[in-house]
């Protein structure tokens, strides 16, 4: 994969587990914003380095994830994939081993970093899922998409259990799937969550699966539940991946 030029080389060969997390953020009431605060919080609180590609318009929340010991980049292609293949890229190409990605507000995700480094001791690509007591906390709709579509791409492509949970865990062997992933083909989208683990999995790697107590943010299902922008902004998302995965198959033989 290629290194991302010009930003601070760091050491981070031997470390059990390095974070990544992509933002975009332009209001600091928003909750996401806070919450992304308390996610870099967390990480400097476990000892854990935390990798933030931000694409924020505005320094206050890039000074803001420095203050509290994130590794800031400013975005050189700034989209939802690309964000995280820069991330993923930029710690390979600083010596991490093994790599969690996740979505900003998941505040709790780094308290589960030991199993997750555990499981990347086995396989090269862990999807991250949530146990049946952290879907009960997910807003109404987003849980029955995601069980939903989790359950087909489970059945049909072989996937691990809840696909849909954006958590996954790399391996350097594992990161260089994500790093081939085709933008331009497949868009900058949630679309990089899977097909990289297709095409791992067609090439023979180990692709493994862990359910983890990820509580949903209390905040967010109060912005969230019963809040028509979201549903169908969660029907989006359920019908983007679905129609592609499900019409696509043949990418893994392709990559």
């Amino acid at each position: 994969m290629p290194v991302i030029e010009g930003l601070p080389q760091l050491d981070f060969e031997g470390l059990p587990l390095v974070g990544v997390v992509s933002t975009l953020y332009k209001d600091p009431e928003e909750v996401r914003y806070k919450l992304a605060l308390q996610t870099a919080e967390a990480y400097r609180d476990t000892g854990v380095p935390l990798v933030v590609v931000d694409a924020s318009p505005e320094s206050e929340f890039g000074d803001s994830l420095r203050e509290r010991e994130a590794i800031v980049i400013n975005a050189p292609r700034p989209g939802l994939a690309t964000q995280y293949m820069d991330g993923v890229m930029y710690a390979v190409s600083n010596g991490a081993e093994r790599i969690v990605r996740h979505e900003p507000e998941k505040t709790g995700m780094v308290n589960f970093g030991e199993q997750i480094a555990e499981a990347l001791q086995i396989h090269d690509i862990v999807v991250i899922g949530r146990t049946e007591k952290a879907m009960r906390s997910l807003p109404s709709t987003q849980a029955r998409t995601e069980r939903l579509a989790g359950w087909f791409l489970e059945r049909e492509l072989g996937m691990p259990a809840d696909a849909l949970s954006g958590g996954r865990g790399y391996t350097r062997r594992g990161a260089e799937y994500l790093g081939r992933f085709d933008i331009e083909r497949y868009g900058n989208n949630w679309l990089h969550l899977y097909y990289p683990v297709l095409a791992a999995m067609d090439d023979g790697l180990s692709i493994g699966g862990l359910k983890i107590d990820l509580i949903h943010p209390s905040e967010m299902v109060a912005e969230e539940q019963g809040n028509s922008t979201y549903d169908a902004k969660r029907y989006e998302q359920f019908m983007l991946q679905m129609e592609s995965l499900m019409s696509n198959v043949g990418y893994i033989q392709e990559i």
